[in-house]
């Protein structure tokens, strides 16, 4: 049986040491990113979207650790472009307009629709 209630624990420890690795190199190439993760879901942040972040994601998660990657739930884009929305954990995040009209842009966090 695939999966089950091992899977995320597994799941962890190899993202683990995938944040390790993935910290200390972008640390040497002074890139702003970081990690979220919850048992086997996870979240890159960058301040640069480069094709080089993506392919060192996916280069350290399928070559090195020989994880595959779901291709179904993956993506790449900016949340400072319009429309643009991240669901993860049962929230949802955007940025939007500010609500009394001043020209700041703000990050708004909500309950997602899945989880209502």
């Amino acid at each position: 049986m695939l999966g089950g209630v091992i899977s995320p624990l597994l799941a962890n420890i190899y993202l683990h040491w995938f944040e390790v690795v993935l910290l200390r190199e972008l640390g040497k190439e002074r890139v702003a990113a970081g990690l979220v993760r919850y048992a086997d879901d996870f979240v890159t942040l960058a301040g640069d979207l480069s094709e080089t972040l993506t392919a060192f994601v996916e280069e350290k998660l399928e070559g090195w650790m020989g994880l595959r990657i779901n291709r179904e739930k993956t993506c790449c884009f900016s949340l400072m472009d319009a429309g643009h929305r991240l669901d993860f954990l049962g929230y949802s995040l955007r940025f939007d307009r500010d609500l009394y009209g001043r020209p700041q842009i703000y990050l708004y966090v909500f309950a997602s629709r899945k989880s209502l």
